[in-house]
């Protein structure tokens, strides 16, 4: 049995940056062959590369000639490439074979690729396989846009766009709706490919509606007789139902109203109108119910839980002239002053 030698080569990838386009990116390439290539590939060896770019760069390698001594299952002479401990592909033969990638270029999910080369005990003078040329290159990882965030929006605070080191920040479309915590978030591009927060989290945030908090208020409150219209977006909350009677919204896709409006209609008749308060502008842009759900216990003789809500067909987007109203906190005890 003759002697085996492992030679490690370690190619930190060149980096070319220019002085005169600091936004230019870097310049990655390199190429990597078996020992000898093109000649004849020495037995007995163990041969490793480990090529390495900068973070938030891939390697692409392409094989462009490939002549390695075949086996079942590439068990003896191998080009094997790795991703950390990950095997990407194990191949040899000759450019038509089974175990060899063809045309497809292979790409590391990181800044990492590791080729082994290794052959087998075989006569120097029968050796007639001339190995493999490979090319590689750094590709920019592109992370793609930030996940879009509803009733909000992205800025971008540092960093080349989509790029790895990128810091975005998250904000909601106040004063109709506020981040969940009440603080924005911001996330950064990490090497392993993935926007993350400043709280190590992957999930992008949840922006809430704002309830109760019109953007006009009412300075002087008056009777129905003699008293004044309601000025816009004072009561952004109360919408009119073509069954005759009124009601709130409550979400983004709840209205809450009473039961004997809806009872005896069918889901496809409800129609709702908001966001004004002039009568004929408001009837021009109805609104239409998914379903509607009065109380189970609702007693038409007496009116006990007279009370139901509605579901919308699609979501409202809320603005000064449509907000939610406030609802009580679960388990909320209030006290009569009667």
């Amino acid at each position: 049995m003759g002697w085996t030698y492992c030679v490690i080569w370690f190619l930190f990838v060149s980096v070319c940056e220019s002085s005169l386009h600091p936004d230019s990116d870097p310049v990655i390439h390199g190429e990597v062959q078996s020992p000898q290539y093109p000649q004849p590939y020495p037995p007995n060896l163990l041969k490793q590369w480990e090529l390495l770019g900068p973070q938030g760069y891939q390697i692409q390698l392409s094989i462009t000639h490939l002549d390695i001594k075949a086996s079942a299952g590439c068990h003896q002479d191998s080009l094997t490439v790795l991703y950390g401990q990950k095997v990407i592909g194990k191949f040899c033969g000759q450019e038509d074979s089974l175990d060899h990638p063809g045309k497809e270029l292979i790409l590391s999910p990181g800044n990492t690729l590791t080729l082994i080369f290794q052959t087998s005990n075989s006569s120097p003078e029968l050796q007639q396989h001339v190995g493999f040329s490979a090319t590689y290159k750094g590709i920019v990882i592109d992370c793609g846009e930030p996940e879009p965030l509803l009733n909000g929006g992205v800025t971008f605070l540092s960093g080349f766009q989509n790029r790895y080191g990128s810091v975005v920040q998250y904000h909601c479309n106040e004063p109709f709706y506020s981040p969940l915590g009440g603080v924005n978030v911001t996330f950064t591009y990490e090497a392993d490919g993935k926007w993350k927060s400043n709280h190590n989290s992957v999930v992008t945030p949840t922006c809430l509606p704002v309830c109760g908090q019109p953007t006009k208020h009412i300075s002087v409150y008056g009777r129905i007789i003699g008293g004044d219209n309601a000025p816009d977006d004072t009561i952004p909350w109360q919408v009119q139902l073509n069954a005759g009677g009124g009601g709130m919204v409550i979400a983004d896709r709840w209205i809450m109203t009473a039961a004997h409006l809806v009872k005896n209609m069918g889901n496809n008749t409800i129609q709702i109108y908001m966001g004004h308060t002039d009568v004929k502008t408001l009837m021009r842009f109805p609104v239409y119910a998914a379903s509607a759900h009065p109380h189970p216990d609702y007693n038409p003789e007496i009116y006990n839980n007279d009370i139901a809500l509605i579901k919308l067909r699609d979501p409202i987007t809320f603005s000064s002239s449509i907000m939610p109203i406030c609802l009580p906190a679960e388990n909320a005890t209030y006290l009569s002053l009667a």
